[in-house]
């Protein structure tokens, strides 16, 4: 089985200027090192401030480590390669209300998303629209919903809409599941692992769930203080 996503020795460091002349460093991240290979998934722990989200935004590019390195199929990521990053890791957020324009349209989200990142035709843009709303559990009629007519969870079912429609390799999760019921959560974790099985995607489970750790991932990453406390086989992964 081959390793998709490698990082090596990831640092994050924050720097706030404290007056003209001092300086203050603070560590998010310290040497965190990992493999998720093809279908698999692994779940990142920790307490708050550990620096999981931290962690989550450097996959995604939205931040550049301070020192190491991440690998997309053996080939290094640079941190302006955005082109790249949105075809193959695409990321869905907690707040799924703050993540979608509450300005526009789910089906205009969804057209920008493969306006900038594919040269399908309209006509294409648009049946893919369709086709990935309701693999979503969607209606197609929801293209035309803004993201305040919609539930929480139907909101979250449209950021995952929009995080796979271009077929991408990793999806990280950013404590996805926080904010819904039990009921929806349920929902929403059985509609991953059926979409994980239909495109073969792996997945960066953000969590402060042990149950969906058990449930979801084959691999834990636990960090403490920005730094690796234990990375293991999940008894999930054992039994397969």
């Amino acid at each position: 089985m081959s390793c998709l996503l490698r990082a090596e020795a990831i640092s994050k460091t924050y720097d706030t200027h404290m007056g003209w002349f001092r300086k203050h460093s603070q560590v998010a991240l310290h040497n965190v090192s990992f493999e998720l290979h093809e279908g698999k998934s692994l779940a990142v722990m920790g307490n708050n401030g550990s620096g999981k989200s931290t962690l989550a935004a450097i996959i995604a590019g939205a931040i550049a480590p301070t020192s190491g390195e991440l690998f997309f199929q053996g080939t290094k990521l640079l941190s302006g390669d955005f082109k790249n990053r949105a075809q193959n890791i695409r990321m869905v957020f907690q707040d799924s209300e703050a993540s979608l324009n509450p300005h526009k349209t789910i089906g205009k989200q969804l057209h920008e998303a493969l306006w900038f990142n594919t040269k399908l035709t309209l006509t294409q843009r648009n049946d893919l629209i369709t086709s990935t709303l309701l693999r979503v559990g969607l209606l197609d009629e929801h293209r035309v919903f803004y993201p305040y007519m919609m539930s929480n969870g139907q909101r979250q079912r449209a950021c995952i809409a929009r995080a796979i429609i271009l077929n991408p390799k990793v999806l990280v999760a950013d404590e996805a599941l926080a904010n819904l019921d039990t009921s929806v959560r349920a929902q929403i974790l059985n509609l991953l692992l059926d979409l994980q099985d239909d495109f073969k995607m792996s997945y960066i489970f953000i969590t402060h769930s042990p149950e969906i750790a058990h449930h979801m991932a084959d691999h834990v990453l636990v960090l403490k203080d920005g730094a690796v406390e234990s990375y293991s086989l999940t008894t999930t992964a054992i039994e397969k």
